[in-house]
């Protein structure tokens, strides 16, 4: 376990780096590096870094940074979390998206893109075609609900009557991420279907207005 000697500024991004390979982040100040996924889980709890880059291949008995990365997610629900491989399937990119990652980042790409990825989590301003900003807005990182930005979104659109397949198509994920989402939902807000988890989100105030009149009895 390797920790940076220098002072950090106070309002400076600070993050951890999990990975077997160095990776340079001209965008944060590395506050600590490791390639132990046991380490990595006391430098988050005694440095509280802004952010970590965890390499998701990696495996440490029967502990993969996938799942080291879904379960820091639930424990540290503000930390921001950037997977890093060097695998482009889809299947592994949104496996690590519905984990909790907020960046899937290819290993082969330039250290300038992910100087880009990290600045975009923190002041977005590039946008792709298919994004869906209308009310991300006012959406907080975690609902009070205990459901996280992602979750708050699916269920507004499920909300709307869209199927998992409109949901999956509207925000560029798979159909098995749109479900993995929903059923977290649901277990968070104790229902078993999308009409009770959209009364139950009506009630807290947390559907869009237009979506609000039209599930008004």
């Amino acid at each position: 376990m390797e920790r940076a000697p220098r002072q950090i500024k106070s309002r400076a991004l600070t993050a951890v780096l999990v990975d077997h390979h160095p990776l340079w982040l001209d965008a944060v100040e590395v506050v600590g590096k490791t390639t132990s996924l046991e380490d990595a889980s006391r430098l988050v709890e005694s440095l509280v870094p802004s952010l970590v880059v965890i390499e998701v291949g990696m495996s440490e008995g029967e502990t993969t940074g996938l799942s080291w990365l879904a379960e820091s997610s639930k424990r540290f629900p503000t930390l921001k979390l950037i997977a890093l491989s060097s695998s482009h399937n889809t299947s592994d990119i949104a496996a690590a998206l519905a984990g909790g990652a907020s960046v899937y980042i290819v290993k082969r790409a330039h250290p300038t893109d992910v100087a880009v990825a990290v600045r975009q989590l923190y002041d977005r301003s590039l946008f792709l075609a298919g994004d869906e900003l209308l009310g991300q807005e006012s959406v907080p990182e975690v609902s009070d609900l205990g459901l996280t930005k992602r979750e708050v979104e699916i269920l507004r659109l499920a909300s709307e009557g869209l199927s998992n397949d409109q949901i999956a198509k509207r925000i560029w994920v798979t159909v098995q991420t749109v479900k993995f989402h929903l059923s977290n939902i649901y277990a968070k807000l104790g229902v078993s279907n999308r009409t009770a988890a959209s009364r139950v989100a009506q009630r807290n105030g947390l559907l869009e207005p237009k979506t609000r009149m039209e599930t008004e009895p």
